[in-house]
């Protein structure tokens, strides 16, 4: 009887953390242990991963796991900067960059004393490669010298940009700082910021006057330089330092000085002498010489997602507010999304392109973006703004041989164990069915086992099925 009386309550607490077990698992479907095996990649239990799809039809969420965690989203940043845009610089908007002449040029002289002054906008566009005619600036200022009957200038070419906190974001990678994809923006931004050199000659194109190569001799290639730094460490063998053909490709350190050197050598090959000396000038009402327009905001932002690129997001971020700091374009693109009744509380945007990994949003927050964008004036042109899965842009190998070929319209994010993907299901007309947002971070399968299981993913959730072959792992290999 003693035992027995001992024993009771035992039963009893043990019933009771049964019924709390319970409870906790009926109840919290949302927890951490919810969102394993959603992708049955290895590996999964440990990493982060927030998942959320969205029917635009019926108004109702078809999956969310995780979808109110914040995650590192890389690239996806760009389609929140991309909507941002269409609202706060509107479609009409063009980057403008004004060239002039101050001083003074005597009656029946050819000589000009004064100064040529870029009046510069931080156009990310301005001789970029990715669009058609869209080069030679230096050439039509040069035109417009020769117009005004100007063969000698006694002055300088002076650049004036307002832009505080130029170049590479501070909150980057420093390792991402020397490669093309680092470019940072600039009140003036001059052929996407980048250049090739020559590591053996230390010759660089476009040139860059203060740039100064550090030789380091070992095995494999590598590119370093520091966050506003002219210092170039390049690494290599002897034998390739041996070799003038060798080229690397790399970031600007300053392209305003380049520009300057360019058109420098425009102007004496067109018989126009500069002496880039500053004098002391009468101020003379400006003689406008040229004014450079970039593409219509809609082609930018195309090649912007299309691309990912990083330098022209920031060149777009920074246009919300002219002049003025990173955080106050930031938070203008932030209240614009409060002002739409979307949760800014715990976002923590850091740029415009998302290479920051300090930057951190949930798939909610961008998934409600998203669908705003799909109920607005802009819908048509900003849907036709993401790159199609299996078709072209980042995701071209992306889904390519599954039945969202061309239906998935997509803007991809990745770096060193992020993934992540924003963007619509399309239906035949064109028109989206349904909002995906995929975000996955610390991961540790391949990228391609881990894309294997959002292709499968989707498969289960967004109706139609759909045919996987079994060498999906490289299809899907970008």
């Amino acid at each position: 009887m003693d035992i027995m009386t001992d024993y009771k309550p035992q039963l009893t607490i043990t019933r009771r953390w049964a019924i709390m077990l319970t409870a906790l698992i009926l109840f919290l479907p949302d927890i951490k242990i919810s969102a394993q095996a959603v992708l049955d990649i290895p590996g999964e239990e440990t990493a982060d991963i927030g998942l959320y799809i969205k029917d635009l039809k019926a108004d109702t969420i078809v999956f969310s796991s995780h979808a109110n965690e914040n995650h590192v989203p890389a690239s996806i940043t760009k389609s929140l900067t991309s909507a941002s845009a269409m609202t706060l610089l509107g479609e009409k908007f063009r980057f403008r960059t004004d060239v002039e002449l101050r001083g003074k040029k005597s009656r029946g002289d050819s000589t000009f004393y004064g100064a040529i002054v870029i009046k510069a906008s931080g156009d990310p566009t301005l001789d970029s490669r990715h669009f058609d005619n869209n080069g030679g600036f230096c050439d039509s200022i040069v035109a417009a010298l020769t117009r005004l009957s100007i063969d000698s200038i006694v002055g300088t070419i002076q650049v004036e940009a307002k832009m505080p906190e130029q170049g590479q974001v501070e909150t980057w990678e420093i390792e991402d700082t020397p490669w093309p994809y680092g470019a940072g923006i600039y009140g003036l931004n001059y052929k996407d910021n980048t250049m090739k050199v020559y590591p053996a000659t230390g010759k660089s194109v476009p040139h860059s006057p203060n740039l100064e190569i550090v030789k380091s001799y070992g095995r494999g290639s590598s590119l370093s330089r520091g966050i506003g730094s002219s210092v170039l460490t390049v690494r290599g063998t002897k034998k390739k330092f041996r070799n003038s053909s060798w080229v690397v490709h790399t970031t600007m350190p300053d392209p305003a000085s380049s520009l300057i050197h360019e058109l420098t050598e425009k102007m004496e090959q067109a018989g126009i002498k500069i002496n880039n000396k500053a004098i002391e000038y009468t101020s003379r009402r400006p003689i406008h010489l040229y004014t450079r327009l970039s593409p219509p905001l809609y082609e930018t932002l195309r090649s912007l997602m299309e691309r990912s690129d990083n330098m022209f997001a920031e060149g777009i971020l920074r246009a919300f507010a002219p002049g003025e700091t990173r955080q106050k374009a930031i938070e203008r693109q932030l209240k614009l999304w409060q002002s739409r009744n979307i949760d800014t509380k715990y976002t923590n945007i850091l740029d415009g392109s998302g290479l920051s990994r300090g930057d951190n949003f949930s798939p909610l927050f961008i998934g409600n973006i998203l669908e705003w964008m799909s109920r607005s004036e802009y819908a048509n042109d900003y849907i036709s703004l993401y790159p199609r899965a299996g078709v072209n842009g980042t995701v071209k190998s992306f889904a390519k041989d599954t039945r969202f070929k061309g239906r998935l319209a997509i803007k991809s994010g990745s770096m060193n164990r992020v993934q992540c993907y924003a963007g619509y299901i399309l239906d035949e007309q064109d028109a989206p069915t349904h909002v995906v947002v995929m975000m996955c971070n610390k991961f540790s399968c391949s990228r391609a086992t881990l894309r294997k299981g959002l292709i499968d993913w989707l498969e289960r959730y967004i109706p139609g099925g759909m045919d996987i072959i079994d060498d999906t792992e490289d299809i899907l290999d970008e």
